[in-house]
């Protein structure tokens, strides 16, 4: 008797699941392998595939650090930085990590404000993107109810270049 698989054999969380139990191969426990992939829903193989979507819009936005040559570490400090640099009057005593900044590379505040701005106004937008297309697929795969569908469903459209 084969195995019989739910609309494909690419279901990476459910291999895990019948890897983990340790009996796939052995003929004598093939209807324990089919209970452990009948219970196997279309719900999770959602789940796997949002999952996957989600993978997707971070490693866009790492890609897009990187090709800037920004560290996530340095990205996390831009929302301080740009509540500074956002300031009516942004100066020394109201924006500190600004200030700390320009003491330390040697330029002066404004131009650090303003570097700031533009770096993290770019990666704002790309993130946006990035967030709007992911609930776009998410959405889109939550309407899906067959293994197939989800088996089918191609989210490497939308992305920001």
């Amino acid at each position: 008797m084969a195995l019989n698989y739910p609309g494909n054999f690419a279901w990476p969380d459910l291999m895990a699941r019948l890897g983990a139990w340790g009996g796939l191969g052995d003929p004598k426990r093939e209807a324990e392998a089919q209970a452990i992939i009948n219970a196997y829903t279309v719900a999770e193989a959602k789940a796997w595939l949002k999952r996957q979507v989600a993978d997707r819009a971070r490693q866009q936005q790492d890609a897009f650090l990187l090709s800037e040559n920004y560290s996530a570490g340095e990205a996390s400090t831009w929302p301080i930085k740009r509540s500074e640099a956002s300031q009516s009057n942004p100066n020394a005593s109201n924006c500190p990590l600004l200030a700390a900044e320009a003491q330390a590379s040697g330029r002066p505040l404004a131009s650090v404000v303003a570097r700031v701005k533009q770096n993290s106004d770019a990666f704002s937008a790309y993130a946006a993107k990035c967030a709007g297309n992911r609930g776009k697929h998410q959405d889109a795969i939550d309407q899906l109810t067959t293994f197939d569908e989800v088996a089918r469903y191609d989210y490497s459209t939308g992305w920001p270049a």
